[in-house]
């Protein structure tokens, strides 16, 4: 199998740069493009509180504080990202509207292990993997 569109999930932790690299080894051997998501929370939908607040305003210091901390992080890459693309919302739909709307042929991600408990608490890859219109890649990181 053969890709062309490569798109990596990620997140401002320490496995960022695995990740990453992991995305830019098999794009070089597919010679396919490189993408790269990530997916804020958006507070609006946890916020339950009277106080009135700008919640676009908070979204957009979130996604510039992720992007300073992403580019931080990542440093200079041997292989170009085509398109990196920051927004907030619900992992999964965000996910899959990206790789619908690009035509990505596989998504890589990270995937910690968790607990029972934490599985069913904290773990997004399940509904992700059930719902992927594309093949998917999931490198197992350390917490």
């Amino acid at each position: 199998m053969s890709y062309h569109n490569i798109l990596v999930a990620i997140n401002t932790n320490e496995n960022l740069k695995t990740i990453v690299n992991k995305g830019i080894e098999i794009a070089r051997n597919h010679n396919a493009t490189l993408s790269t998501i990530h997916i804020d929370m958006k507070f609006e939908d946890f916020y339950i509180g009277e106080l009135d607040f700008d919640f676009e305003k908070y979204d957009e210091m979130a996604r510039d504080r992720s992007q300073s901390d992403i580019l931080a992080k990542l440093g200079d890459l041997d292989y170009p990202i085509t398109n990196s693309i920051i927004c907030s919302g619900d992992l999964s739909n965000e996910i899959i509207d990206t790789i619908k709307k690009n035509n990505i042929d596989l998504l890589i991600m990270g995937h910690h292990h968790y607990s029972r408990l934490g599985q069913f608490f904290m773990s997004v890859s399940a509904p992700l993997i059930e719902a992927m219109p594309c093949d998917i890649l999931l490198i197992k990181v350390t917490q």
